[in-house]
Formats: C-alpha cells, structure tokens, sequence
C-alpha cells in the first residue's frame, strides 16, 4: 500500500536523520518522487538539521562547570575513602532520584 502525505509527515525527521533502512527508506523516497509538497517539507526538515549543526554548542557558564568538577572531585574522594575503610556508601531511596548535590552535602556532612 503506498503511503499518503498524512502518514510521511510523522516519519520525516526520522527519515531526514537516516533512521530507516531499506524497504522503508525505498517507500518513502518513492513518495517523494511523485509528491512535490513532502519534498518540500524533507528540504525544511534538512534545512533545520544543518542550522542545527551550525549553531555554536552550547556551554554551561564556567562557574557550573567548575562547581560541578569540584563536586565529581569531592564525590571520588569521598568514595575512596569509603572504600579505604570497608565501609559501603549507602544513599537512601528517596534520595537517589532527588538531589544528587544534596545527597552528597549530607553524606559529606556524616562523615566530617
């Protein structure tokens, strides 16, 4: 059954990002062949794909990204201290899905 212009527009992003393989790339392109309006919206969807990768990426301000460093920093000493004394970290449940950086200032806390 050929595919309709309702049921392509779903699977655009998709196909412009090289996710299908072929028998459903084959389909696809041979409704494009045929349908002047899906190309246009394959252009659109390529177009917005290559701005995408133009744009500058984007960074975390210095100050996170040393204050996380610090924390990865705090958090492997305090994990090799741990270990050093055979004790095992425990993080309570609640706190395991939550706060990662409050989870860290209580244990740390504890153990000083």
């Amino acid at each position: 059954m050929p595919l309709e212009c309702r049921d392509l527009s779903t699977f655009l992003p998709a196909y412009v990002d090289g996710e299908f393989a072929g028998t459903e790339t084959a389909e696809i392109e041979d409704h494009l062949t045929g349908c002047a309006e899906c190309r246009r919206e394959v252009s659109v969807q390529e177009g917005l794909k290559a701005a995408v990768r133009r744009a500058a990426p984007a960074l975390a301000p210095i100050e996170l990204r040393e204050a996380v460093r610090e924390k990865l920093r705090d958090a492997a000493v305090e994990i090799q201290a741990v270990r050093g004394l055979g004790y095992k970290l425990v993080v309570p449940e609640d706190q395991r899905a939550g706060d990662a950086a409050g989870a860290h200032r209580e244990s740390a806390g504890a153990a000083g």
